[in-house]
């Protein structure tokens, strides 16, 4: 919320208008269901070569992790990974992140984590 607010001190006019409040409080809605939906998914959706296998130790035992944060970012517990991995990749490196997925274009207003608007796929 805060780099939102920092955006748009800096630059409100590339945040556009809202015609219509009602309408965009639904495609909000829809939108962070449309999130929760694909998290739900996430734990059975990932395949063998996203994940990364930690050295194993004596017991038995390795940290598996996503590939794409190696030693990071656990599998486990599978119903917040797809949350956590997505919070990662945001993350700028200097806060040990990768900002891998940034907001490059915003024409309304809305909330980053909920996903791209569909002109910036």
């Amino acid at each position: 919320m805060v780099a939102t607010e920092l955006a748009y001190q800096q630059n409100a006019d590339v945040f556009g208008t809202v015609e219509d409040l009602t309408a965009h409080k639904a495609k909000l809605a829809e939108l962070e269901a449309k999130r929760a939906e694909l998290y739900a998914k996430f734990p059975s959706s990932r395949v063998h070569g996203d994940l990364h296998i930690g050295r194993i130790t004596s017991d038995g035992a390795a940290l598996i992790t996503f590939r794409l944060a190696p030693a990071e970012v656990p599998v486990l517990p599978p119903e917040t990974a797809g949350q956590r991995l997505v919070e990662y990749l945001r993350r700028p490196a200097r806060d040990g992140g990768l900002a891998i997925l940034e907001v490059r274009r915003v024409d309304a207003i809305y909330s980053p984590s909920i996903g791209m608007p569909p002109h910036a796929k």
